[in-house]
């Protein structure tokens, strides 16, 4: 374990000519003249695009130094002018000093003053901008048709942690004598580590030794004319039989079988449609996110520890990933019942973490410490202390996430409810849910158990890593708490009112299934809510109190079961409390890896949420058959 990288955003700065400027490498971020057109000739011509893209399904760029953001800009605008371009265009970059949002117009503006789309583009991606944290941060553009996967952070050091295909390589940064570290003989292997074979590879200098270096990485080099002013630039291309392969594509065609309609099913099914594959989601009950998923709201916010571990770092990745794609579906008509009224995380609320984070290196709007009377003024109660305030979170129903995912799913996604899986089959033809009397329901290529605890009943492997736990909520009137505005996570949570009541909660009861609420339990929530607080609740009546209880399915390392199962078969379960977090998220990894896109995670915590973690044998034993 140790600290997260701190992320340095880079000073905005301009020479004498107004060209963009970094002061800590004293060197431009592109020409004075002619930005657009370099970037053209170099990036664009060096890797023989459009043409490379034209009748692809997918074409993928892995650039080494995002800038300004003109190459990506450049790329995505010649994309768009082509009528035969590919349906999706993915944009990996690295960037370890980024621009602040409000700093990345100014910058860009000198490459792009006469250039009207140019601008337009621009404006899209500062308004998508993200927050300088570390690891990687998924943009999506074009209604899903663009993405642009940021990642924030040593070259060297994350390049071997991406998980992506790339037909295309900006090898782009500060001059070799001045940034030596990004032409180094480990970038140059991780680049090639993640070319397709045939993959082509451009850059703007005409170094003798990064010729040299690419060849010992695999690269077939050649120098040829460089842009105006600039007499070479070097041309390579990935040598034959070398390179991830592709995903074959389902035998039986992009067709998907989702079992559950809480939020794991509606997030993995929404991101299976969105990527045009015919999705049909089975549910037992009569409507989505009725049973584990069924609370009126629930929270979202990152988790912060002292150092960085898989679950910080997953929450951090999924909460800003999350709620950007909540608003792109608002904006396309979709309505989902939240806010962002943020959310004060007391420490007894970070039991099993480990110590207190310093929260000084990171963005103010992610998260910072409070004092108690701060803390009081932000939720509008009085507390017994202050913690950590996440100013972007806040509470969800997870129902009107679920519905809108479906709505924005469109045509391609079929729901059917009240379709109870008895027993799942997988012949030659792929996968089969059958009834209770041994009909089929429905049949598939691949299949996707996103069905929390009832997932151990049709996967019968997931038993020793997870158990049911119960957990009850209590609805109390907002006339208890009327000033309360924000979240309030201690040893228990509360959220502010909606449609009248507050939710407080939740228990944490292993081996309980009983799903009836328990007075009992209410008078336990509402103890843990006063233990919180600075001053006691009315007197409430707990045998009067609504309710409602349920089931999570959580895994003995508390990370989500998100990945492959084999023949086909993917797992999205163990969210636990996170499901509001974890769904949208597991929806990203699995339709990713399904379609050969760039992953939105790190290698290393794609590893950690991979449900074969449990699978594995110990050493020495053979793996199972």
């Amino acid at each position: 374990m140790s600290a997260a990288p701190v992320i340095v955003p880079a000073e905005r700065a301009f020479s004498t000519d107004g060209t963009p400027y970094a002061p800590g490498f004293d060197d431009i971020y592109h020409n004075a003249r002619g930005a657009l057109g370099q970037v053209r000739h170099v990036f664009l011509g060096g890797n023989g695009l459009p043409q490379r893209w034209r009748g692809a399904r997918r074409f993928s760029v892995l650039e080494t130094g995002f800038g300004t953001g003109l190459n990506f800009l450049a790329t995505w605008q010649a994309w768009r002018d082509d009528p035969a371009r590919s349906d999706w265009l993915h944009f990996v970059s690295i960037e370890k000093h980024p621009l602040r949002a409000t700093d990345l117009p100014a910058m860009l503006r000198p490459a792009i003053a006469e250039d009207a789309d140019m601008q337009a583009l621009a404006t899209q991606l500062a308004q998508a901008w993200p927050m300088p944290t570390p690891g990687l941060h998924r943009l999506t553009f074009e209604a899903g048709h663009v993405t642009l996967t940021l990642a924030f952070g040593d070259a060297e050091a994350l390049l071997p942690q991406l998980d992506l295909r790339a037909d295309a390589i900006y090898l782009d940064g500060f001059e070799p004598a001045k940034n030596p570290a990004m032409w180094s003989a480990r970038v140059f292997s991780g680049a090639a580590r993640h070319a397709v074979p045939g993959a082509t590879l451009a850059t703007y200098t005409a170094s003798g030794a990064v010729g040299e270096g690419l060849i010992r990485a695999g690269f077939a080099v050649e120098r040829v004319d460089g842009f105006p002013g600039k007499r070479h630039m070097l041309r390579a291309t990935r040598l034959k039989g070398r390179g991830p392969p592709l995903p074959a594509a389902p035998a039986g065609g992009r067709h998907a079988l989702v079992i559950g309609a809480g939020l794991a099913g509606c997030g993995v099914a929404h991101a299976l449609a969105m990527r045009g594959w015919r999705t049909t989601l089975l549910e037992r009950a009569a409507a989505p996110a009725l049973e584990a998923s069924g609370n009126p709201a629930g929270t979202f916010h990152p988790v912060f520890a002292r150092d960085e571990t898989p679950l910080t770092r997953l929450t951090r990745n999924a909460f800003l990933h999350g709620t950007a794609a909540w608003r792109r579906v608002e904006a396309r008509g979709g309505r989902i019942d939240w806010q962002a009224c943020g959310a004060l995380q007391l420490p007894g609320a970070r039991q099993g973490i480990t110590g207190v984070p310093d929260t000084g290196a990171w963005p103010e709007a992610l998260v910072r410490d409070v004092g108690r009377d701060e803390a009081s003024a932000l939720t509008g109660v009085t507390l017994r202390e202050g913690g950590l305030w996440f100013a972007g979170g806040g509470w969800v129903d997870p129902g009107s996430l679920c519905r809108a995912q479906l709505g924005d799913a469109g045509a391609a996604l079929t729901p059917r409810f009240d379709a109870a899986v008895a027993t799942c089959e997988h012949d030659d033809a792929g996968w089969h849910a059958l009834d209770a009397s041994g009909h089929r329901i429905a049949s598939a290529p691949v299949i996707v158990f996103a069905n929390a605890g009832d997932a151990l009943r049709l996967q019968p492997r997931l038993t020793g890593a997870v158990r049911l736990i119960r957990g009850q909520v209590t609805f109390l009137p907002a006339a208890a708490l009327p000033s309360l505005r924000a979240c309030v996570l201690g040893r228990a949570y509360l959220v502010p009112a909606a449609d009248g009541r507050i939710v407080c909660g939740a228990t944490y009861q292993p081996g309980d299934s009983d799903l009836a609420t328990r007075a009992a339990d209410h008078t336990d929530n509402l103890q843990r809510c006063v233990a919180a607080l600075g001053a006691d609740l009315p007197v409430l009546d707990p045998g009067l109190l609504g309710g409602r209880a349920g089931l999570r399915m959580v895994t003995t390392d508390r990370l989500p079961l998100i990945g492959a199962l084999g023949q086909d078969a993917w797992c999205a379960a163990g969210f636990a409390s996170r499901g509001i977090l974890w769904g949208g998220l597991a929806g990203e990894v699995i339709a990713a890896r399904l379609e050969g896109e760039p992953a939105p995670l790190e290698a290393g915590l794609l590893r950690a949420i991979d449900p074969a973690r449990f699978a594995r044998p110990p050493a020495g034993q053979p793996a199972p058959r």
